[in-house]
Formats: C-alpha cells, sequence, structure tokens
C-alpha cells in the first residue's frame, strides 16, 4: 500500500511542476487531490498519527515544490527577454536567417544570430513549428516578420 501511496505523492508533486509551466489551475488541481487522497490512504492505512504526519510532511513538500518550479520557470523567463522593445535599436536584418524558439501561431520567438526575438508569421495560415529555418522579410513593429525558408 505504501508504493500507491508514494506514487500518488510523486504523481501530483509532479503534476505540480507542470502546472507551473501549463497555468490554468486544472493540472495543479489534480495534483493537489492526488496528494489528498494519498493522504487519505495514509490515514485508512497506518492510522493518525502517522497519517496527520504524512498530510504535513506533503503538504510541506508540495508548497516548496510548486514556489521552486514556479520561481525557476520565472527567473529563467526574466533572464531570457525577447530582444530589443523598439526597432530602431537594432540594425535592419531583413534577409537574415534563422530559426523558431517558440511556436509562431502567429506570433512567437525566433532565434537570430544567438538572440531571441518577438516574430510574428508572414500568413496566419498556418503555424510555423519549434525549429523550422525562417527567413526575416520585415519588420511590424516591435516584431520581426519572417516566412519559413522551405514550403510544405
Amino acid at each position: 500500500m505504501w508504493i500507491t501511496i508514494a506514487i500518488l505523492l510523486l504523481v501530483g508533486l509532479f503534476l505540480f511542476i507542470l502546472e507551473a509551466v501549463l497555468p490554468g489551475g486544472v493540472v495543479g488541481t489534480i495534483g493537489a487531490v492526488l496528494i489528498i487522497v494519498s493522504a487519505v490512504l495514509c490515514y485508512n492505512q497506518y492510522g493518525a498519527a502517522t497519517g496527520s504526519l504524512y498530510l504535513l510532511g506533503s503538504f510541506a513538500l508540495a508548497v516548496a515544490v510548486g514556489f521552486s518550479a514556479f520561481f525557476l520557470i520565472a527567473k529563467r523567463l526574466a533572464l531570457s527577454p525577447p530582444g530589443p522593445s523598439r526597432p530602431d535599436e537594432e540594425e535592419d536584418i531583413a534577409g537574415a536567417v534563422g530559426y523558431v524558439a517558440k511556436r509562431l501561431t502567429p506570433t512567437g520567438y525566433v532565434e537570430i544570430d544567438g538572440q531571441r526575438r518577438s516574430a510574428r508569421a508572414e500568413t496566419s495560415i498556418k503555424a510555423v513549428e519549434k525549429g523550422e529555418e525562417v527567413v526575416v522579410v520585415g519588420r511590424d513593429g516591435v516584431y520581426l516578420v519572417v516566412a519559413p525558408t522551405r514550403e510544405d
């Protein structure tokens, strides 16, 4: 039975970490429910004293994991800004080739010359997937306008 309790706790904690990446509340709520179910199983199997200690420990662990995941992701995002905020801060890079760092639907990020920049796909008919090679065809405000180098 302790294996079931441990698996429920670990899956719940994993879902808490996933909530930091995919915000919305649903994944974190499912993780909390799994942790509560594991605590109820612990109460039923091992008694009130062990169940209470388990509940306190799992709650503290869930809070620590949740906050750690959130702050690590926030720190990573804060340290990798999308690039210049004004078009006049950089040279004209029309014709430069790079790759999609975050899926363009139609906006996202591309990496050109080692720099991550805000970008918009030239057409919004089809999303440009992460990793695809793109070429800069112009600028639209703070966005670089890009097109895939190969057509499907």
